[in-house]
């Protein structure tokens, strides 16, 4: 009975916390979405869960062609939840158009997270008043609240279940108990899997090592096998693969870590009353771990309760008389230092200083680009450890005294990052026009142009309603995808609208800002011009035949014809550009690695007082007309913009290098011309048949000699 009172208390008061936090109790209501388009990765997750919901059951299970189509993706990928989402898929058919299941995941982790801790606390023989004061300073720790905008993250409570199961002993039946909680952290977000399998190899290791014959290893091992592959299966289901590995994998690694100051660092004003906070570098927001000042008072206390009689307080809170490389204490310290030595990863830093950085494997370091995450199980393991001690090593009314102080001083200090949480503010939209449902309804596929560059602003809402029409839609925000099939459809995507070559059930929507991903829709002529409107900002070609309200037309395109330009060297291109020609040249990201010296002279030749001086990623434009250069402008850190008027036309041309932006603009009469990718975007008028060609050349690549 006690047990159960402590749950229900603990279970409460955690309910209680999030009720009363900044998002309010609005946010469990299921048919309640508007607030998932505010900030936070909430949108992607929502939208995931609403495009799969109308996918047909395929193989594996989590596998969503309604985003990114015709590619696809999964549900992993867009961190909707596989755990909730596949199983709620069965029951479609009754559920309400808008339901979302975000909300009351999170209130189930505020629940969970200090019953958890409770059960862990009671299965090291801690008692139960002890265990439930203690179990509240899990509740209270600062990384698990700042992980709301991220909802699949805030789920902690996994770990501490695999902690739970760490302190058993290692049979057939805790085997399959284990693989629940693998299976479970699997379909909720990879990085929790990756923790709880660090901490699986260090219950593992030293049982299969305490077998005495080798037909008993074998078995161990067979059967810790077993395990991994049954989390291995469930990954497959659930779309872990239907990229490959590699794309899964990404840079950032060093980048998105934790600074050595976390622990004692609220990073901002919001997250401690007590604690000034400290600079770190720009992607260590990763690696916020601050632990708070109650908890930080304990940890110094049990580590006062160790100095003064180490080898005591070691055998009162372990006691372990089997060889060192069989004791299941030194290989959990092991995997929490593992976690530990990624989490600060390759690149350790104090403050905004860079101490020292050393090589990690590309295979691992891959996997784990936001790798400030990793600690996460080491201040609940250090926590869990400072309880047990405190309660083995002096009387309980002391240890209840000392918990209380803690937990009035851990929550004076971070009460209003707990309390407060991100506001529960609408995701801005641009798509204002009530004719956008009509288009979208209208459609059998919506294809932004390009896929991988269109604002959230514009794709959360377009995509909210090709949910609801059951429309597949070319984009997605997502965590990874495949880059070099994206990369390649996306170019026989916009060759093929530049040739004119559309198709007539689709609908094509890009946006007409030059970030956004350069020009396609821009570039039609007819006979699909007469077709191409302008509906709030965004160029729109709607499907052939629809029979919805007319739309706002498209600025008038000033050539008659348009073609894909064909150049054999960066060189030729200047070189044949004279009399009746201009050329357009805006660099993208990078264009001086392999840029040709012919070029360079060929430029010179013209005018050119620049091309030679353009330097890694750098900003670069140039305008020539009638074989001479017009304007030129080169910036190392800041984007370039030039302006001339060429056969009545005034062109604007600009560029960002990568340090910049990475962009690149020639617009006139309110179309884009350039393709905005990588190296030379290109634009070549011949005046004299009203033509134009455009194009990139990747000098990066190895292209333009």
């Amino acid at each position: 009975m006690k047990t159960a009172a402590a749950v229900l208390v603990l279970g409460l008061t955690g309910a209680v916390l999030f009720l009363a936090g900044g998002l309010g109790p609005g946010v469990v209501d299921p048919t309640a979405v508007d607030w998932l388009f505010g900030p936070g990765d909430w949108g992607q997750h929502y939208l995931g869960w609403a495009t799969f919901r109308q996918a047909p059951w395929s193989l594996p299970l989590g596998y969503n062609p309604m985003l990114l189509w015709p590619m696809g993706t999964s549900i992993v990928y867009t961190d909707s939840l596989p755990l909730l989402a596949i199983p709620l898929k069965l029951f479609d058919g009754v559920l309400p158009a808008s339901f979302q299941f975000n909300g009351l995941w999170m209130f189930t982790a505020w629940v969970l997270q200090p019953v958890m801790a409770f059960v862990l606390l009671r299965r090291v023989s801690v008692d139960h008043l002890t265990a439930c004061a203690g179990a509240l300073l899990f509740l209270l720790i600062p990384s698990m609240t700042a992980r709301i905008g991220h909802d699949t993250l805030v789920a902690q409570w996994i770990l501490l279940w695999a902690l739970v199961v760490v302190t058993r002993p290692r049979t057939a039946a805790t085997d399959l108990h284990f693989l629940a909680v693998l299976i479970v952290a699997a379909l909720v977000h990879f990085y929790l899997l990756f923790m709880a399998l660090a901490l699986w190899a260090a219950w593992v290791a030293p049982g299969v090592l305490s077998e005495r014959t080798v037909r008993g290893a074998t078995l161990s091992a067979g059967r810790a096998a077993g395990v991994l592959a049954g989390v291995v299966g469930v990954m497959w289901l659930a779309g872990y693969f239907v990229i490959a590995v590699d794309s899964a994998a990404g840079g950032g690694f060093g980048h998105y870590s934790m600074n050595l100051n976390a622990p004692l660092n609220p990073v901002g004003e919001h997250w401690s009353t007590l604690v000034p906070h400290r600079p770190v570098g720009p992607g260590q927001y990763e690696g916020f771990q601050y632990l708070g000042v109650g908890i930080m008072a304990l940890l110094l206390v049990a580590a006062g309760l160790v100095a003064s009689n180490p080898r005591h307080a070691w055998a009162r809170v372990t006691p372990d008389r089997r060889p060192v490389w069989q004791r299941r204490r030194w290989w959990l310290l092991a995997a929490l230092a593992t976690l530990t030595v990624l989490a600060v990863s390759d690149t350790v830093t104090w403050d905004e200083t860079v101490l020292f950085t050393y090589n990690l494997p590309d295979s691992l370091t891959s996997m784990v680009r936001s790798s400030g995450r990793l600690w996460w199980p080491v201040p609940l393991a250090a926590l869990a450890g400072a309880v047990v001690l405190l309660h083995r090593m002096v009387p309980r009314r002391w240890a209840l005294a000392v918990i209380a102080v803690c937990l009035v001083l851990q929550w004076i200090d971070v009460r209003h990052g707990v309390l407060t949480g991100p506001p529960p503010a609408a995701h801005p939209s641009r798509l204002e026009d009530d004719r956008w449902a009509e288009l979208v309804d209208a459609a059998r596929v919506v294809s932004v142009v390009p896929s991988d560059t269109m604002a959230t602003e514009v794709l959360y809402p377009l995509t909210h309603l090709a949910a609801r029409a059951g429309v597949p839609i070319t984009a997605a925000y997502v965590a990874r995808r495949d880059h070099a099939r994206l990369t390649a459809a996306n170019a026989r995507l916009i060759e093929a609208i530049v040739r004119g070559d559309t198709d007539p059930d689709t609908l094509y929507v890009q946006d007409a800002t030059a970030e956004s991903g350069g020009a396609a829709l821009s570039l039609l002529s007819a006979p699909h011009v007469d077709r191409l409107g302008l509906l709030d900002g965004l160029f729109v070609l709607p499907p052939e035949g629809n029979d919805g309200r007319p739309l706002p037309a498209a600025p008038a395109f000033p050539f008659d014809r348009v073609m894909l330009l064909d150049a054999p060297s960066l060189a030729s291109l200047v070189a044949g550009c004279a009399a009746d020609c201009s050329l357009i040249l805006a660099v993208k990201d990078e264009a001086s690695t392999n840029l040709p010296s012919a070029f360079i002279q060929a430029m010179s030749q013209r005018g050119s007082r620049l091309i030679g001086e353009l330097g890694w990623r750098q900003s670069y434009a140039a305008i020539l007309h009638d074989g001479a250069v017009l304007a030129e402008d080169l910036a190392s850190d800041a984007p370039v913009s030039l302006a001339a008027t060429l056969g009545g036309l005034r062109f604007t041309v600009e560029s960002a290098g990568n340090a910049a932006g990475s962009w690149a603009s020639i617009s006139t009469a309110g179309r884009q011309l350039a393709l905005n990718r990588r190296g030379f975007n290109v634009v070549r008028i011949h005046w004299d048949r009203r033509a134009i060609e455009v194009g990139t050349i990747d000098v990066f690549a190895g292209k333009g000699e």
